[in-house]
């Protein structure tokens, strides 16, 4: 079943974000965040934290919440649910995104020519992806740990890059960008040239590969 809320939003309450994950809702405002559940719509005078001002994300393990200013190289990162501070990263140039991976080890941010993976047990940095001026403004973490999809604006152009190695594994037709991953990992959202949404089926797709000889081995955990 499909469960519709509807939240009715305060024109007195100036809204920097809403993020979502699982049945959380982080509002993040001029006053700080507020962690809520999904259907919960009264927020507690009470109950806000002091955070930074701008964007929001949630980690799928729900341990992490980050939030970053538009424009701005810095993300900072709470601990969910208490929003107590961890730490601050700083990019390498104004943060374009970032999302952690489902099993919550490891943290992308995409820059204008990087996308830096950090290790999230002592938030040092363990990679970087980089490509000369092009921004990655995409990123996008499979579920099952295998890979990361990233996408370039400029080029319009996206692909699935193996998790630990980076290597290109499969590159999407031009003006497809990648939205979401189904849980299992094995359903893709893509937008289409920003006009229309088609859901693709990773297992036939690669099926289809695989009798062409182009499918990739998975060498990574």
């Amino acid at each position: 079943t499909t469960e519709i809320y509807t939240l009715s939003l305060h024109d007195a309450l100036p809204i920097s974000w809403l993020g979502l994950a699982s049945n959380t809702l982080v509002w993040t405002t001029s006053r700080g965040s507020q962690v809520v559940g999904l259907g919960q719509t009264n927020l507690a005078e009470d109950a806000w934290k002091p955070t930074a001002r701008g964007m929001s994300g949630v980690s799928p393990d729900l341990r992490w919440i980050g939030v970053y200013r538009a424009y701005s190289p810095e993300l900072f990162i709470y601990r969910h649910p208490g929003l107590e501070p961890v730490t601050r990263i700083l990019a390498r140039a104004a943060i374009a995104g970032f999302q952690f991976s489902f099993a919550g080890d490891e943290l992308a941010v995409a820059s204008r020519g990087h996308v830096e993976f950090w290790d999230t047990r002592d938030w040092r940095p363990a990679r970087v992806m980089t490509n000369g001026a092009l921004p990655h403004v995409g990123v996008l973490a499979q579920p099952d740990g295998r890979g990361w999809w990233l996408a370039r604006h400029e080029q319009r152009f996206a692909c699935l890059h193996a998790a630990r190695s980076l290597e290109p594994l499969l590159p999407l037709p031009g003006s497809v960008a990648p939205l979401a991953v189904s849980p299992d990992s094995r359903f893709l959202a893509v937008s289409v040239e920003a006009r229309r949404l088609e859901v693709w089926d990773l297992v036939e797709t690669r099926a289809r590969l695989r009798a062409l000889g182009l499918d990739w081995v998975d060498i990574d955990p």
